[in-house]
């Protein structure tokens, strides 16, 4: 009971921050969070442009702790990612995700887990 009220507590905190729209642009000499120590996040949550999650995914094993969480959203894409590379599926991104998800699945870097839940996410836990 304790765990899911600090959970919901969270939450609402995490409502209350302020949010920025200005857009990230990986490919800057001073990417968002470059000013931050190395090792410092226990959890990044990660919802932005496809194209450059791998981008965003090699910042921030840098800036994620040992143990700690980056989540990946939309890895599962309508289940776009599932079909077959020969069966056509009109989607911009899937192609991208289905790069994605096996880069991931391929980095020893992490521990991935593929949850089933939505659009789909991925939890990888960093390992080194």
């Amino acid at each position: 009971m304790f765990r899911k009220i600090l959970w919901f507590s969270n939450i609402y905190l995490a409502a209350s921050a302020p949010f920025d729209r200005r857009q990230a642009d990986p490919k800057q000499s001073k990417s968002p969070g470059q000013e931050r120590q190395e090792g410092e996040f226990d959890f990044a949550f990660v919802d932005a442009d496809k194209e450059n999650y791998i981008n965003y995914h090699e910042l921030l094993l840098k800036l994620v702790k040992v143990g700690g969480i980056i989540a990946y959203d939309n890895t599962l894409w309508q289940g776009s990612v599932a079909h077959s590379e020969h069966e056509e599926v009109e989607d911009t991104y899937r192609d991208t995700l289905r790069k994605l998800n096996s880069f991931l699945a391929s980095d020893s870097r992490i521990d991935p887990s593929l949850v089933s839940i939505a659009d789909g996410l991925t939890l990888c836990r960093r390992l080194r």
